[in-house]
């Protein structure tokens, strides 16, 4: 299984500016001369990192040289014009590069148009497959989340593939807020690969319990094509499940089957296909589900589909929830909600 398809190296600012830094005293206080010794950090970095930081990082490190031009530590760069041209041309060119090697390595998004909206007071994404007949399209909408130790993350594929992740930290798990910043962006980076689900999560797998060992995810992993089959990937008993419209039963019994193995335990599980015709909303237990269905048959707070500028406006499809046991308290589209509807079957 390949997972370097290009992504950014994950480096926080401070942390890459810092070794800029300690790369440039260290050659400063030693007299290095050569080009090399002064840009083989931030030149590493800017291959590596996101475009805006690698710009960043050799900024900074430019800047590092003309200091040590002013102040007598480099006499390298003070007296020699042809290591100081060289330095600066490498750090002009490396971000360049390093945009053009993500970008050649890294997945497209063409085919897909993304949109956002606020529905409920909250971020929505809706991916709309571009050239796909409506009655055969599959659409896919996500809000959230807001509860601490839930998790959501959408990627899109160069075929127009969504894929999403749904996830709760198990009681007892460690490292909550580890998760939530490293899973997600781990995810989006991964699922735009040609892996399928079921190396997306040994990948996530090892992810998990490398951060902490006793760190435990409950997901599930959608594969949501522009039209054709949607594939559901249970891991752990968590996200409420619920299923409507044409073939509810099966996909309700399908999704609703053997747990398998947490993200960080094992990550193990069979996968699901929806029925075409239906719909499908996926939440995490920390809501009970009051309501699915067409959006003109429930009031008050909701999460709907909302339809990219251009395509044919399509039924909404209204989620309600309330805290667990608590079903007469609608709570509208909080934490995450994932809401599928699956195309009707082609021939």
């Amino acid at each position: 299984m390949r997972t370097d398809e290009g992504p950014p190296l994950q480096v926080r600012p401070t942390h890459a500016l810092l070794l800029t830094t300690a790369n440039g005293v260290l050659a400063g206080v030693a007299g290095v001369t050569s080009p090399v010794g002064w840009v083989l950090v931030p030149g590493t970095l800017a291959l590596l990192v996101r475009h805006r930081l690698a710009l960043a990082v050799c900024a900074w490190a430019g800047a590092l040289i003309a200091a040590g031009i002013a102040v007598p530590l480099v006499p390298g760069h003070r007296t020699d014009e042809l290591a100081l041209a060289v330095s600066a041309a490498a750090l002009l060119a490396l971000p360049a590069l390093g945009a053009l090697w993500r970008a050649a390595e890294g997945p497209a998004r063409d085919g897909v148009r993304v949109s956002g909206a606020a529905v409920a007071g909250r971020r929505a994404v809706r991916a709309v497959p571009e050239r796909v007949p409506a009655p055969l399209r599959n659409e896919v909408a996500v809000a959230g989340p807001d509860r601490p130790g839930d998790l959501v993350a959408v990627a899109v594929r160069a075929d127009g593939t969504v894929r999403v992740l749904v996830a709760a930290a198990l009681a007892g798990s460690g490292a909550p807020g580890l998760l939530a910043r490293r899973v997600p962006p781990a995810f989006r980076r991964l699922a735009g690969g040609p892996a399928g689900l079921d190396d997306l999560a040994v990948a996530l797998d090892l992810l998990v319990g490398g951060l902490a060992p006793s760190a435990r995810l409950s997901a599930v992993l959608l594969d949501v094509p522009p039209a054709g089959p949607v594939l559901a990937l249970r891991l752990g008993a968590p996200p409420v499940l619920h299923a409507v419209g044409a073939g509810s039963a099966d996909a309700a019994a399908g999704l609703a089957g053997p747990a398998g193995l947490p993200l960080g335990g094992g990550a193990h599980g069979q996968l699901a296909v929806l029925p075409a015709g239906g719909a499908c909303a996926l939440v995490t237990d920390a809501f009970d589900l009051v309501h699915v269905g067409a959006g003109a048959e429930v009031a008050g707070p909701a999460l709907a589909p909302v339809a990219a500028g251009g395509a044919r406006p399509v039924t909404a499809l209204a989620v309600l929830l309330a805290p667990p046991g608590r079903a007469g308290a609608a709570a509208g589209a909080q934490g995450p909600v994932v809401v599928v509807r699956t195309g009707t079957a082609a021939g």
